[in-house]
């Protein structure tokens, strides 16, 4: 019988969203951000057969500096989260973040971007919002780079080529490490003259997932539009398929190969309103599935609606599904996720805010 896993928690954060100084020049920022936030979780493993709770305290602090000029916008960003266990506290620890990323417009029709970082962290609840997957309280370490040179051919086109590396290694042997690398082209055409505020664009990808003992090879080609519907809403819409190549061996020399097809959908609402504002988004696609050892595939769901009742009161709804499966005989995989998070958000001032929220996660 398939183990079901609730998990229940509340969260009352306080934080300085912003505090801006201005340095050096007009154009220059240093941006300050400090936070605590308290909270209480009654499975903090996500373990069905062992379920403990704990209450945590998080201590949060972040630096960044911005640069902007005519040509480039740069920045450097650290953020620090000490994380604190009541009982559990063996798995305290300093999680961090740090990103350095440049935009620069070598001309009127040539861009070039980059982005670098890193990231340590250790919460087994860190994945989800995302991907709909628990990770144990292992720490991770994560770095990610990509570049990207877009060039527009004219008036109405523009096509650009990217690349992104992504590596994550674990402190235990429990846990894959992994290496992927992804390639991107994308040809972009401005339908106003036959659809105002229309983008039609088409894409091509292809990664290589790489962990110990599987690899992925992914190829996926998408036809997509976006396309602003009024001055309240807009909406962008990929579809496409792919082509996998699936490989598991053991230091044995055992191998089973898998190929097939599948589809690819990417799409997402936006609504602006004067009180509301909702997004919503839908994946299918072959996704990495950290610290599994393998890619999977993922259809997810996932939205969010923020309510204005007032000019300091604000009431956030967040909502998530995710189906992340594989068919493969060797190791099959099947888990839904649904995850549900109402907030309350209030402004004490333009620095300062305070929020509640409750979490809920099948």
């Amino acid at each position: 019988m398939r183990n079901i896993i609730f998990v229940l928690g509340a969260v009352i954060c306080i934080s300085v969203v912003f505090w801006r100084v201005d340095v050096f020049a007009d154009t220059d920022d240093l941006v300050l951000s400090v936070g605590v936030q308290e909270e209480f979780l009654d499975n903090i493993f996500f373990d069905s057969k062992n379920e403990v709770d704990d209450f945590i305290t998080t201590l949060s602090a972040g630096i960044e500096v911005r640069k902007r000029t005519e040509r480039l916008q740069a920045g450097l960003q650290g953020v620090f989260d000490g994380v604190v266990y009541v009982d559990n506290d063996d798995l305290n620890n300093l999680d961090q973040f740090y990103k350095g990323y440049a935009r620069y417009l070598v001309s009127d029709r040539l861009v070039i971007d980059g982005e670098a970082s890193y990231k340590d962290d250790s919460r087994p609840d860190r994945d989800v919002a995302e991907t709909g997957l628990i990770l144990g309280t292992n720490i991770r370490k994560t770095q990610r780079y990509l570049g990207n040179i877009g060039y527009e051919v004219s008036e109405l086109s523009g096509v650009s080529f990217g690349y992104k590396y992504r590596k994550e290694d674990f402190d235990k042997r429990q846990f894959d490490d992994y290496d992927t690398h992804t390639a991107t082209g994308q040809w972009k055409y401005n339908l106003g003259a036959w659809l105002m505020g229309s983008k039609s664009r088409v894409t091509g990808e292809y990664s290589r997932y790489n962990y110990r003992f599987t690899m992925t090879d992914n190829y996926s080609v998408t036809l997509g539009i976006e396309k602003e519907l009024s001055e309240l809403y807009s909406f962008y819409v990929d579809l496409g398929g792919r082509y996998s190549e699936y490989e598991l061996f053991n230091d044995d020399g055992f191998k089973v190969t898998n190929d097939g097809v599948g589809g690819v959908v990417k799409a997402g609402l936006k609504y602006k309103g004067e009180y509301t504002t909702t997004k919503v988004a839908v994946l299918h696609d072959i996704a990495p599935a950290s610290g599994r050892g393998r890619t999977l595939e993922r259809t997810s769901f996932v939205g969010s609606s923020r309510y204005g009742f007032t000019e300091k009161i604000s009431g956030v709804l967040k909502i998530g599904y995710y189906w992340n499966r594989g068919d493969v005989s060797a190791d099959p995989f099947d888990e839904k996720t649904i995850r549900v998070s109402p907030q309350l958000v209030y402004k004490i001032s333009n620095n300062w805010q305070a929020q509640a929220s409750y979490a809920y996660m099948y």
